[in-house]
This record gives structure tokens, C-alpha cells and sequence, in this order.
């Protein structure tokens, strides 16, 4: 019964930022997301495609919340 000390939620917040900062990892997200709300709204799944947007918006931004949220791993 090991103590849970946080290192590895650091480590593992620590290779987020990391990627986040890089500008790839938003971008990447935002780009699937568009493309994929685009596929559903052709084949009829609008609902679908309000949500990938609010992801592809969501992504631009993903690096704010860690930071609000988890203050710890900044």
C-alpha cells in the first residue's frame, strides 16, 4: 500500500503542457474535430457536429484550463 504522492500525475500533466506548448497538439484536435463535425453533418448527425465544433473551439483553449485547474502541474 504505496502512498500516493502525485508524481506520476505530474509527470503525465508535465508531458501535456509540454505538448501544448508546442502549438502541434491544439492543432491537431481542432483539425480532426472540424473534419469530423463536417463527415457528420454531411451524413445527417448535426447533433454530432455541434459537438465536434464546441471540441475543435474547446482545443485552442485546452492549455487556460489546465492551468485554471490544475495549478500544480504548470
Amino acid at each position: 500500500a504505496d502512498a500516493y504522492t502525485g508524481e506520476k500525475f505530474r509527470d503525465v500533466c508535465g508531458k501535456i503542457t509540454t505538448a501544448l506548448d508546442s502549438g502541434n497538439l491544439g492543432s491537431l484536435l481542432a483539425a480532426l474535430a472540424g473534419i469530423g463535425a463536417i463527415v457528420a453533418s454531411a451524413m445527417g448527425g448535426f447533433k454530432a457536429a455541434w459537438a465536434l465544433l464546441v471540441v475543435s473551439v474547446g482545443s485552442f483553449i485546452l492549455r487556460t484550463y489546465i492551468e485554471m485547474w490544475f495549478a500544480e502541474c504548470g
